[in-house]
């Protein structure tokens, strides 16, 4: 079967192929703290750097967090692509 110009997700569906989960690598990212893991008073997001996607054992966003210099993978991510860094490490 010849996919006739369309992707292989539009000719199986019927539908065009959504990219919303698609995003620029080195990105600002907020990831959310659960309310388990803090108070009342305390923020609700750290800020971070968007890494990829999570190993096929997890499942959403890798972001880096330079304040405990770790990555932590999360699903309930709000990405900034619009903050991203010229090469010498300064903002636009």
């Amino acid at each position: 079967m010849s996919l006739k110009g369309g992707t292989p997700e539009q000719v199986w569906s019927g539908k065009p192929a959504s990219y919303d989960h698609v995003h620029i690598f080195g990105c600002d990212a907020f990831v959310h703290i659960r309310l388990e893991l803090r108070s009342k008073l305390n923020e609700k997001s750290m800020k971070g750097i968007y890494m990829g996607y999570g190993d096929k054992d997890e499942m959403g966003y890798k972001i880096w967090l330079p304040q405990f210099k770790k990555v932590i993978c999360s699903g309930d991510v709000v990405f900034i692509e619009a903050n991203l860094l010229k090469n010498d490490g300064k903002p636009k």
